[in-house]
């Protein structure tokens, strides 16, 4: 009676391959946390280094919480932002910016508007957006807020640490007063 013996392709036994197989999970983790994935394209904005590596876009939201009748109208974008997908912002609306990621940096950039009522021009509104790939525990945020007329207008805004887009809210009010 013959014996056989089974034939095998590699000499890896199962526990190296459990090893491998451990360290790709990893490595696919460690890639989602520094390099989060954007639902939407890599812009070709001009103002992009063609040296940089590009690992997608984050996102990051401008509402229009001010009153009926207020818009806000797009004028221009600046740094490593796309235009936003909305130009005019109209009352409990918004308009979403992707800034580019740039590996292991801080990439930066920012907006412009008119703030208008009934169709003329009563105010402006700058930010920027910092997006921050790669650095645990720092969030992308917006900052540098420029709204004018200040005492008429006031903004919110939420920077998450880990989950979610960065926000800017604009609304129709005074700035609240400190209590004595």
């Amino acid at each position: 009676m013959d014996h056989f013996q089974p034939a095998s392709i590699s000499n890896v036994k199962g526990s190296s391959l459990g090893v491998i197989l451990v360290l790709f999970i990893l490595l696919v983790i460690v890639t989602r946390v520094f390099f989060p994935v954007s639902p939407y394209c890599v812009n070709g904005n001009s103002n992009v280094n063609s040296n940089d590596p590009i690992y997608g876009t984050k996102g990051f939201d401008l509402w229009n919480e001010i009153g009926d009748g207020y818009t806000l109208v797009f004028r221009k974008t600046y740094g490593l932002t796309s235009p936003p997908d909305s130009l005019t912002i109209s009352y409990n609306n918004r308009a979403h910016f992707e800034v580019d990621n740039l590996a292991f940096r801080v990439s930066t950039g920012g907006a412009l508007y008119d703030i208008n009522f009934q169709g003329n021009k009563i105010g402006s509104l700058e930010f920027t957006m910092v997006n921050r790939v790669g650095r645990l525990y720092e969030p992308n945020e917006i900052n540098n807020v420029i709204l004018t007329p200040t005492p008429h207008f006031i903004y919110t805004r939420r920077e998450p640490l880990y989950y979610g887009d960065p926000w800017l809210r604009i609304r129709l009010g005074l700035q609240p007063f400190p209590r004595p």
